[in-house]
């Protein structure tokens, strides 16, 4: 083996061994309003995340779990975070016997089956390590990693042929995937295709350095196929990670296929100025934004899409009556338009017409009633009033994104909020609420 291949194999083995916190993920966590939130039980301490030493979480933990009086996500997440101080201590049955008190709990509970995985791998169980994998990528089947996950505890079981096929189900998922490439690579070492082996191991190195690069030739073999829909969900992603080449990747579909149409045929100047519009917005300019909007409009004013766009911009610069009035142009050209209401209705709800952004809330759900989105949103305007029915929403939506984390803080924050005790952090980027100390 070549001094490239044995050190491309221990970087991969090193990915293949981090400990079970590395799996988990990391919580910032904010104080507490008080050092604890009911007598006997150190919540600040349980939930602490590497605040303290294992030994000290698991003391704080072990209360809070065995309660069986307790909130249930309490218990949940106080379990979660034993299990993780266990296996930072190198105690590998108690880590297991606490994810599966978690699952038994909560069984969408995405990261204690892959902790628990990681668990059975490290104590040469692969069996059960597939099987939780296999139970978590059901939960959340687009997770590429899961594949990846899962494939080398299938390679560890000697099931070479399939590791490979997760392998390739990874990066057909997420073509940037540098774990997917690596374990790839060390199937087809032990399979003896040394040749392959290094190309995956060479394709690791290279998506490390460029994430890029594989979307934007995805893209091109999209667009060749003229599959508009997911060269353009390829794009989102390329923009995500940086936004001049998402810019240029969107210049690219529109010339391939021509600006999106609005009842016209062929490129059209009223779309090109809203793509000019959605280009300020994303720098943060929503004066220009606007300006090119207003333009579209006049161009084209029987688009829907240029009218929500407007008001993104107008609720940005915090005009909330300005977006609320093209929201409502826009759900008058376009009755069907989930979004529009989804977004009139938080608008409503930030001015304060709880009876409005439910009604429209309602509408988004009947016209797209599997956008986990439109009950979170509803969840949010429910708390105030009516805390049972927020958690009833926040219940549906983690059922349809079970993976969402925002979703499990915020249902914790309702039932924490109903005893009448609050948990003081900064407010979540996501949400705008007040996130608690859950684990990802």
């Amino acid at each position: 083996m070549s001094c490239r291949t044995a050190f491309a194999r221990a970087f991969v083995a090193w990915l293949w061994r981090g400990p079970l916190l590395w799996l988990a993920g990391t919580v910032m966590l904010g104080a507490l309003a008080t050092p604890a939130l009911a007598a006997g039980k150190d919540y600040a301490t349980c939930f602490s995340d590497g605040k303290v030493s294992a030994d000290q979480q698991i003391v704080a933990c072990t209360p809070i779990a065995e309660d069986s009086a307790e909130i249930p996500d309490l218990r949940v997440n106080a379990y979660f975070w034993r299990g993780l101080a266990s296996a930072q201590k190198n105690d590998i049955d108690h880590a297991v016997t606490d994810m599966t008190e978690v699952l038994a709990l909560d069984p969408t509970y995405v990261p204690a089956f892959t902790n628990r995985a990681i668990a059975w791998e490290s104590k040469g169980d692969f069996e059960r390590a597939v099987a939780d994998y296999t139970r978590a990528i059901a939960l959340t089947p687009d997770d590429a990693n899961l594949y990846a996950d899962r494939a080398r505890a299938l390679n560890k079981k000697g099931e070479h042929d399939r590791a490979i096929v997760d392998c390739d189900k990874a990066i057909d998922i997420d073509p940037a995937n540098e774990m997917a490439y690596g374990v790839r690579g060390v199937v087809w070492d032990d399979k003896g295709d040394a040749v392959r082996a290094q190309a995956d191991y060479d394709k690791a190195e290279s998506v490390r350095a460029d994430p890029v690069t594989p979307y934007n030739d995805r893209i091109r073999s999209w667009i060749a196929k003229r599959d508009r829909k997911r060269a353009k969900a390829d794009c989102r992603h390329i923009a995500g990670v940086d936004a001049d080449k998402g810019r240029d990747c969107a210049r690219l579909i529109a010339e391939a296929f021509g600006e999106p149409r609005d009842g016209e045929t062929g490129p059209n100047p009223a779309s090109a100025q809203n793509a000019i519009g959605v280009e300020w917005q994303e720098k943060g300019d929503h004066t220009r934004a606007i300006a090119a909007f207003d333009e579209a409009i006049r161009l084209n004013p029987a688009s829907s899409a240029f009218y929500f766009n407007r008001a993104k911009s107008w609720g940005l610069k915090k005009n909330y009556a300005r977006a609320i009035a093209d929201l409502d142009e826009a759900v008058r050209r376009d009755p069907a338009n989930a979004q529009a209401y989804r977004v009139r209705g938080m608008t409503m709800a930030q001015v304060g017409n709880s009876r409005e952004a439910l009604a429209d809330l309602d509408k988004a759900i009947s016209i797209s009633p599997d956008d986990p989105k439109s009950y979170f949103e509803r969840a949010l305007v429910w708390e105030a009033s009516d805390p049972d029915k927020a958690i009833a929403d926040l219940d549906k939506a983690i059922a349809l994104d079970p993976a969402n984390a925002d979703y499990r803080k915020e249902r914790l924050s309702v039932q924490i909020g109903k005893r009448g005790t609050k948990l003081r952090q900064a407010p979540s980027a996501a949400t705008g609420q007040a996130p608690v100390p859950v684990p990802r």
